[in-house]
């Protein structure tokens, strides 16, 4: 079944009062509007659904543009809080972060969210809502739609975007600035912790480094060994392994992109889960 959505952007204060806005102005908006909603559609749904967005109608008083959306899923919706039981959204995040450039971002697969630091601060928020703020496209789009509109002379101007009786966002001139496009993110760093069979190819018991695993794909790679309860236990009974033993382990990757193009990829051992050995060799 489609998911459909109504909804309204609506451009108040002084500067839209008389219900007039200006035509350049008005189409800018509302490309931006539908650009924002394709790509961040396409973003959280990788191309697998299309979304149609129409015009329905203008109210009277101030300027407010009823909208109807077909085929946004509902990560989408939310993300961009066009829903009202969305409580994390792209602009909640956007008006913490205070129009600070993000230095870089970790994204953890585990718990869903991501962590995005700015200066001395850190920001945390769910994934799709990060992938959105990190997309210099959806920055663009969303400084056309909020910032440009806002910056009137003189003149008080607010955004709002509501969805049936309630009003989801408002923003005045004071807070536009959080919306305004800054530059795109340098490197973001996406962690995974898996379950994996690895062997140990490199050992040092004296230290987290100089250690070496070979994947599942017989790829062999330095790690860091950071069970230290693992180390201890083969120190302390003097215990041995040989090097076509097989491990179950928590294997964390770290990928570090910066402009979207892989710049280094590390490996920890987070913990050694099993010994793959016959029973008399087992260390755990």
């Amino acid at each position: 079944m489609t998911n459909q959505t109504e909804f309204s952007i609506v451009y108040g204060g002084d500067a839209y009062s008389d219900n007039q806005i200006d035509a350049r102005t008005l189409g800018n908006t509302l490309t931006s509007l539908v650009n924002l909603l394709e790509h961040s559609n396409d973003i959280l749904n990788e191309k697998k659904q299309i979304a149609e967005i129409s015009v329905k109608a203008h109210k009277e008083g101030s300027f407010e543009i009823l909208l109807e959306a077909t085929g946004l899923s509902i990560n989408t919706l939310k993300a961009l809080g066009i829903v009202v039981s969305a409580s994390t959204t792209v602009w909640t995040v956007l008006e913490a972060l205070k129009g600070k450039m993000i230095a870089h971002a970790e994204f953890d697969k585990q718990s869903g969210n991501t962590k995005l630091f700015v200066e001395n601060d850190v920001v945390e928020c769910p994934e799709d809502v990060a992938k959105l703020i990190t997309d210099h496209i959806v920055r663009k789009e969303i400084d056309q739609l909020v910032y440009q509109p806002l910056m009137q002379e003189n003149r008080e101007a607010t955004f709002k975007i509501n969805s049936g009786s309630s009003n989801i966002l408002e923003i005045n001139q004071q807070k536009a600035i959080s919306y305004k496009k800054t530059l795109p993110i340098m490197k973001v760093e996406d962690v995974d912790d898996e379950e994996v069979n690895i062997y140990f190819s490199k050992v040092n018991f004296y230290s987290k480094n100089g250690w070496s695993i070979i994947l599942p794909d017989n790829k062999q790679v330095s790690a860091l060994m950071n069970d230290e309860s693992f180390v201890e236990l083969i120190n302390k009974n003097e215990a041995s392994f040989s090097k076509d033993d097989l491990f179950v382990v928590i294997l964390r990757t770290k990928t570090t992109k910066e402009n979207n193009v892989v710049t280094k990829v590390s490996y920890s051992i987070q913990r050694v889960l099993r010994h793959r050995a016959a029973k008399e060799r087992k260390i755990l």
